[in-house]
């Protein structure tokens, strides 16, 4: 009868660890497999995580204690949020200068548009709003989008390739 495997495990989304008991290899890779994750050592020596593969998961210590790293659940204190506020200006300022470098004559128009009334409520809002002679109108709106998910899938592949 093969032995049980034990050891503490930080499975996601939980940021503690917990004690599991697998009765087999087997068991423990299709754990890791429904988080489509990677079995690691969190303590970290320089910054440098350790990715055990699962060809050595029959070797793990009942001391230590592991954790599953998934691009799919990551603990809210590890989320990565990007703030950019100068963004929109800089894509104004582009925009800008790339219609003055083709020799475009253009007029800078208001980039809110409001409700005629008294209360002056905005209905929509640009990063710029342009008309260009000869050409209409042109309309500036930007969208940033740095996501949790795809910012973890590129580390989780930095941790995996080999050095």
């Amino acid at each position: 009868m093969p032995l049980e495997i034990r050891f503490n495990l930080i499975v996601p989304p939980s940021t503690e660890p917990q004690a599991f008991i697998f009765d087999s290899v087997q068991e423990l890779r299709a754990l890791v497999r429904i988080y489509h994750g990677a079995l690691t050592l969190p303590r970290a020596t320089n910054k440098v995580i350790r990715y055990i593969a699962p060809f050595n998961y029959d070797k793990l210590s009942p001391t230590e204690t592991y954790k599953i790293v998934s691009p799919f659940h990551q603990p809210r204190t590890e989320l990565r949020e990007q703030i950019q506020v100068s963004d929109e200006e800089k894509s104004r300022l582009t925009l800008i200068a790339y219609m003055r470098s083709k020799g475009l004559r253009f007029h800078e128009l208001n980039r809110f548009i409001q409700e005629d009334t008294n209360e002056k409520e905005t209905i929509a809002e640009w990063e710029g709003v342009f008309q260009v002679e000869n050409n209409g109108l042109y309309f500036l709106d930007c969208k940033h989008s740095v996501s949790t998910v795809s910012y973890t899938l590129l580390r989780l592949v930095m941790m995996l390739t080999p050095i």
